[in-house]
């Protein structure tokens, strides 16, 4: 049994002829199948652009949040600014009591000496 290139290779049939009938049929698949993609493609974007409003929404009302914070933190640090001032003028003034104080205790050592 010789083997031959030629008998090797599948055989090529040619296309059968489309009748106008099978034409109608897949043209009519076809508009359908576009219609129910355009109706999908449709309805993505109109979900796309009600979450977009909603995440607009939402960052929007964050940024305003994210302000009022930064606000209250402005805030907050003046007024540890504040509470810090007074902190040290309770110290200056208690450092002094006790220096009079002091003086005081020594003096009158002294005049009892």
């Amino acid at each position: 049994m010789s083997y031959s290139p030629s008998s090797a290779q599948p055989e090529i049939k040619p296309i059968p002829h489309k009748t106008p009938g099978m034409v109608g049929s897949c043209a009519q698949y076809l508009n359908f199948k576009i219609r129910q993609l355009e109706d999908t493609v449709h309805n993505c974007s109109q979900n796309l652009d009600g979450s977009r409003n909603e995440c607009y929404e939402e960052l929007r009302y964050s940024g305003e949040k994210e302000l009022e914070v930064k606000k209250l933190m402005n805030q907050l640090d003046e007024y540890r600014l504040i509470v810090d001032s007074h902190q040290k003028e309770i110290l200056k003034i208690r450092a002094m009591g006790y220096e009079r104080n002091h003086f005081l205790e020594t003096r009158n050592f002294n005049l009892r000496d």
